[in-house]
């Protein structure tokens, strides 16, 4: 479970004590397995959030637990090596690791998804 409760978030602004929110004092729960959509306009905090959730950035206020431990007692570390990004591969590939990952036959589950997406696998699965 991940707990969020009254979190807050303040970037710094250009004067000396200038603080600019970008979160206030939000609070959720997450269970396993839920699924959720973040939406919301440019500089909704959409970012900042997972931000926090990741543990790049701790809150202002509040607190943030997962699975009844404060993110913040959790070390971790991360890394990213450039030249192993995403989209490297052509459209066609890209799709077909994701089936692999989720377990499926990459070459049924393509045909699959490109029939009900109506996407022309010949006009852009190479790029």
């Amino acid at each position: 479970m991940l707990k969020v409760r009254k979190a807050s978030f303040a970037y710094r602004g250009p004067g000396k004590d200038s603080r600019i929110p970008a979160l206030e004092k939000i609070s959720f729960d997450l269970k396993r397995g839920d699924f959720v959509i973040l939406t919301g306009r440019t500089g909704a905090g959409k970012t900042t959030l997972l931000q926090l959730l990741c543990g790049l950035i701790e809150p202002d206020e509040g607190a943030i637990d997962c699975e009844s431990r404060d993110l913040s007692s959790i070390s971790s570390m991360i890394f990213q090596y450039p030249e192993d990004c995403f989209f490297n591969a052509t459209v066609k590939e890209e799709i077909e690791f994701g089936i692999r990952r989720s377990g499926r036959n990459a070459s049924r589950g393509l045909e699959e998804i490109v029939e009900s997406i109506g996407f022309d696998l010949a006009e852009f699965g190479t790029r």
